[in-house]
């Protein structure tokens, strides 16, 4: 399904929150992951992220959402609240079974 997220085309989100450019390689982030990351396909849970921003280098990054809690809860929460404002928020807990809200 195509992100519900809105996001500029071939930009990073991040970049663009933070008035940054890192890369113009662009990488699918699904925002939840593990046993959410298939219902979050599904609700078009995902947004573009550079590599700066998504994984980082061979080094590790803390400025990547996969290393970094802050951003990484951040994200879950614009998520939420964009579902959350088309669906409704026990449309979401239901799909989701929680709250980062």
């Amino acid at each position: 399904m195509k992100s519900i997220i809105p996001q500029e085309e071939n930009t990073c989100y991040l970049c663009d929150l933070f008035r940054e450019y890192h890369s113009s390689v662009l990488h699918e982030h699904h925002i939840f992951y593990g046993s959410r990351h298939k219902k979050a396909e599904e609700m078009g849970l995902k947004l573009n992220l550079c590599l700066y921003h998504h994984t980082g280098d061979i080094n590790g990054n803390e400025e990547a959402v996969h290393f970094n809690k802050e951003y990484d809860v951040m994200l879950k929460k614009i998520a939420q609240a964009i579902y959350e404002s088309k669906y409704g928020h026990d449309q979401f807990v239901k799909e989701m079974e929680r709250s980062w809200l």
